[in-house]
């Protein structure tokens, strides 16, 4: 609604609570409002539960068997905890794999091409 709108709410997370005052100042349509109030309370009701979900991931990462592994995924770029432990999660015991070449055709991530005229081949 904010890009068909061409609407830009103040810097920083527009969902926050100190932008509540912006979004109840916009005039909108009533379905508009309607929709702006709905997702509004929706992110209300879920916040409790996303920040529970956030304090076990948390506890989870620094007890086995994820201490160990996890403050290694973090420190890769683009990788923070709920990443890192989606990862662990769908991994699992990684002693269970030879090498990290197995690993990684396991995940699925060592995907690559070369492609020469007519010729393509995937590994």
């Amino acid at each position: 609604m904010l890009h068909r709108l061409n609407l830009r709410p103040a810097d920083g997370d527009a969902f926050a609570h100190k932008q509540r005052a912006w979004w109840a100042e916009l005039t909108l349509s009533a379905t508009e409002r309607l929709r702006v109030d709905q997702d509004v309370a929706t992110l209300d009701h879920v916040a409790a539960q996303i920040a529970a979900i956030d304090a076990e991931l948390r506890r989870l990462s620094v007890s086995e068997p994820w201490a160990e592994q996890a403050p290694y995924l973090i420190q890769l770029p683009g990788i923070a905890l709920l990443s890192a432990m989606t990862i662990l999660g769908a991994v699992g015991d990684s002693t269970r794999f030879a090498n990290a070449k197995k690993l990684v055709g396991y995940a699925g991530l060592g995907t690559g091409g070369h492609e020469s005229g007519k010729t393509h081949r995937y590994k």
